[in-house]
This record gives structure tokens, sequence and C-alpha cells, in this order.
């Protein structure tokens, strides 16, 4: 039993399991075969995978983007959204007139993305599957375009989906 600091200069081969009651750190980290955790795992920097195998649900986190309602959506429109950068859910009611086809909403990202990502966007109720929409992107937002007319003060709901 040894109850101080070890120092060891050089490799260390153990041919048996190593357990670590307290805090283990570590500049470099290699596993050559299979690894279990059985716990919550952090990592602050970024994640490399050749392969990616969920079993269980994908769950998006991350501070809620800010959104901007567009002159084409008409006088008194307004929009919000639920979500995070990755995922969400965007409201637009629109104006009560002068609503015109064009740039409707701009959603803007907590954290800008390193390059252009991929948006998609998809009808969330009935009134919104009918509406002609597409969007333009940039790494720090993007803005909802509509090319048909929306009907004045009704809700158009939307599900945006954001991957790099």
């Amino acid at each position: 039993m040894l109850n101080s600091d070890l120092m060891i200069q050089g490799g260390l081969t153990v041919s048996a399991d190593i357990n670590v009651s307290g805090t283990a750190n570590l500049n470099l980290l290699t596993v050559s075969g299979d690894a279990n955790f059985r716990g919550n795992v952090v990592i602050a920097g970024t994640l490399k995978a050749q392969n990616i195998e969920i079993s269980g649900h994908i769950v998006t986190a991350g501070d809620t983007p800010q959104i901007e309602i567009l002159p084409a959506a008409g006088q008194e429109a307004t929009v919000t959204v639920e979500g995070n950068d990755v995922s969400g859910t965007i409201h637009l009611t629109s104006g009560t007139n002068q609503v015109q086809p064009g740039d409707m909403a701009k959603l803007i990202f907590k954290k800008v993305y390193s390059k252009t990502p991929k948006v998609f966007i998809e009808a969330a109720n009935p009134d919104a599957i009918s509406v002609q929409i597409y969007r333009d992107v940039t790494p720090d937002h993007f803005v909802i375009k509509i090319l048909n007319q929306l009907d004045p003060s009704k809700t158009y709901i939307f599900d945006y989906f954001v991957v790099e």
C-alpha cells in the first residue's frame, strides 16, 4: 500500500486491472480496444468519430436563438421560436395587412457555425402545408422566405433542424 504520491518517469506496463477511486488527469488517452463508460461523458472540445450508432434519442440543447420578424410578414406580424441552434419550432403569425411574398423571419444562431450549415424546414401545422417556403442560410443566421402570399392574421408553424 502506498500512502503518498508516486512519480514514474518512463513507461508503465500493468498486466492486471487498474482501479482509480479519485480523479485521473491524463494529457492523452489512447484506447486500443473497446471502452465502457458507466456514467455520463462530458467533452469540452470536439468529438471526432468515424461512425456513430445511437440506440436512444438524439437530444439537442443550448440557448434559444434570436428571431426577428421581417417586413414581408405584414403589419403587426409576430414570430417566436422554441428550441436552440440545432432544432426547434417557429411560430409565425402573419400581419393584419400588407402581407407579401418574400422574407418573413430571420433566426440568428447563438453560436456562429464555422461554415454554412444545412437547414431543413418542415411544416408543423395544416396552415403551413400550403406555404411555398425556402431559406437563405449563412454561418450566423437563416431567413425564412415565402414564394406565395400568406393569409393575414394566421399562424404558420415550422420545425427546423440544422446540421453543419
